[in-house]
Parts: structure tokens; sequence; C-alpha cells
């Protein structure tokens, strides 16, 4: 294991690396400058400009600079907020979009798990089928869709929470809304794999001998044969997790949430170079790290799988 684990800290810096270098290129190749706007600029300005960020030296050179950078932890200045570095921006945005992910994800996996384990222990039941029919409508239905329909309800005809709007002192029940509405596609998803998980596991030698033993059933469940359940659920949470507390253009706009999310498309569409591949970087080496918990949750889980 711990060989393994090694292995994967030394590729690490190399996954990084190459996602550097394709979005380095990819913004840059992409049609459109970080300093046309409306106002016509004079061409000088436009050339001082360019040198002062190095836009003007070749693309091999301009990487060069933007990699010791980034080696030094700085991911660069952002070419629209010209007064914010990356990172200033990052540190401002990234609270709230990661306690609104956290709390949507502990809200999914409390559902999702939930669902999922009572309808792969009773199979072709009213709940199985209810609950993995609600599962299908929260996976297809669009956050667009139901955070509107919650504010509705809950906002606007009830009265309970406001309609928009995020307390930046702390915690709150403004997060409740946009929690729930960020949490039920994943909780969907998380009860058709505990389901899919639990009905492959309940069928093994292993369950059926515990069953034999005369031991209570659940026991037998959580002690057996939900750690090999898990295992189709840990594998989503990687990827999901790192997207999830990186933030969500649609509900941080419909919710107000200065989160992360919108900060992913206002540098698409300002075409800062900076600020997008700085949040490219922040997202990527999340998602290089909980690939890696997942993988080293394998083992814990499942005493067959070896890392040899």
């Amino acid at each position: 294991m711990l060989k393994y684990i090694l292995r994967r800290l030394v590729t690490a810096p190399l996954v990084i690396f190459l996602l550097l270098v394709i979005t380095f290129t990819m913004v840059r190749v992409a049609p459109g400058s970080p300093f046309s706007s409306e106002k016509a600029t004079p061409p000088e300005i436009q050339e001082r400009q360019r040198a002062f960020y190095h836009l003007d030296k070749s693309i091999p050179v301009q990487f060069i600079y933007y990699l010791g950078n980034v080696v030094r932890g700085d991911l660069g200045p952002s070419l629209k907020y010209k007064d914010l570095t990356v990172n200033e921006i990052i540190s401002r945005h990234w609270l709230p979009s990661f306690v609104l992910g956290t709390t949507a994800m502990a809200l999914a996996l409390v559902m999702g798990m939930t669902a999922g384990i009572l309808a792969g222990l009773k199979p072709n039941s009213r709940w199985d089928y209810s609950s993995m029919t609600i599962s299908m409508v929260g996976i297809t239905l669009p956050a667009f869709v139901t955070g509107p329909l919650l504010v509705v309800v809950f906002s606007l005809k009830l009265g309970w929470f406001r309609v928009s709007g995020w307390d930046a002192n702390g915690f709150s029940k403004d997060i409740v809304l946009p929690a729930i509405t960020l949490s039920l596609p994943y909780a969907a998803r998380i009860a058709r794999l505990m389901r899919a998980g639990l009905l492959e596991v309940v069928n093994q030698d292993y369950i059926r001998t515990a069953r034999a033993k005369g031991l209570r059933e659940h026991v037998v469940v959580l002690r057996h044969a939900l750690k090999g359940a898990l295992l189709p659920v840990v594998s989503f949470l990687g990827p999901a997790v790192a997207f999830i507390i990186t933030g969500s253009l649609v509900v941080e706009t419909i919710f107000q949430v200065p989160g992360l999310g919108r900060q992913f498309t206002q540098s698409a569409l300002n075409r800062d170079y900076g600020l997008t591949q700085g949040l490219v970087v922040f997202v990527g080496t999340l998602l290089v790290v909980l690939n890696l918990v997942v993988d080293v949750a394998y083992g814990f889980l499942d005493p067959r799988i070896r890392y040899d």
C-alpha cells in the first residue's frame, strides 16, 4: 500500500503538469483577447499590456514564465481584475462554494445511501420502484428547474427562506435551499449505485455464510455487506466531491452565492487567461488528491484488493 501511494504521489505532479500544458495552450489558441472591450484601446497601449504580461513572447516562453510562478505557489495575475491576483480571487470565493458543496454532499449521502440500502434490501418492492423512480427524476431534472420551484414554494409561498442571498458571516438557514437543489442529482446517483452494489453483494457466498451462522440481518448488512456495496459509491465520490465543492454555476446564480462556480464562467467569457488556468489547476489538483484517497479507501473496504 505504501509503495502504491508513493508511486501515485510521484506521478501526481506529472498529471498536473500535463493539465497545465493543455489548459495553457487551449486558452491561448482560443479566439478573442483579454484586452478587447467595447471601448477601443489604442494599439500602443495594447502592446504595453501584452508586454507587461509577457503575451508578446512565444507560447513556450510564456509557459516557462507561468510554470515558474506555479512552482512557487503563485497562480499569477488576473488579466481582467487588475488589482487582484488569481490566488486572491480563489481565496475570496472558495469558502462559500466549499460550505455549500460539503453541505449538499452530506445531504446527498444521507438521502442517497438510505434510499439505496432500503431498495437493495427489498428489491422489486413498492419502496424499490418508488425510490428508483424518484432517483431517475432527480437525475434528469436540472437545477435550473428544481431551484426556482423550491424558491416559489418555500420562499414566495411559505416565506421560510429568503429568495436569494448569502450570509457572509457564516453558516445560516440561507444555505438550505441551494444545498437541497445542489444535492438532489448527487443523491439520486448515490441511491442507484448503492442499490446496485448491495444487490451484487448480498448474493455472495460470504453473505450467505454469515446468515447461515445465525447472525442478525442488521449485523450482516452493516458489518459484512455494506463495505462491499460501498465500492461503486466511493468511486463516484472522488470526482463528485471535487466538483461539488468548487462551485455550481446554475445554483450559485439562482441563489446569488458568491462562489467559484460563477468565476469559472466569467473567466472564460472575459478571456482571463490567468484566472481560467488557475481555476483549472485548483480543480485538477483536487481531483488528483481525491482520486488517490478513493483508491486507498478501496483497500480498506475490500480486503481482496491488493496494490502490488
